[in-house]
């Protein structure tokens, strides 16, 4: 095994720490997230998709695509309660 491997394989944990509270937030209907940590990980990711790109590093690419998608549908269920 060598560090590109680790690094996917790493990558694909941290991914998978996002799935939970978005099926949460999807099967509930809502998230009690705090706006806090809603916009320093909404940054934070961003950033680092950013970073990604420029370094060219795919299995961090992955990584922060699936928590963006994930934050995207928390802040959605955060939100949906004013849209109506």
């Amino acid at each position: 095994m060598n560090w590109n491997d680790i690094l996917w394989l790493g990558s694909v944990c941290f991914a998978l720490c996002g799935i939970e509270p978005a099926w949460i937030a999807w099967k509930t209907k809502r998230s009690d997230l705090p706006w806090s940590l809603l916009v320093l990980w909404f940054f934070g990711e961003l950033i680092y998709i950013i970073n990604s790109f420029v370094i060219d590093s795919y299995a961090m690419l992955f990584n922060y695509g699936i928590n963006f998608i994930c934050l995207i549908i928390l802040i959605y269920y955060r939100v949906r309660p004013w849209l109506k």
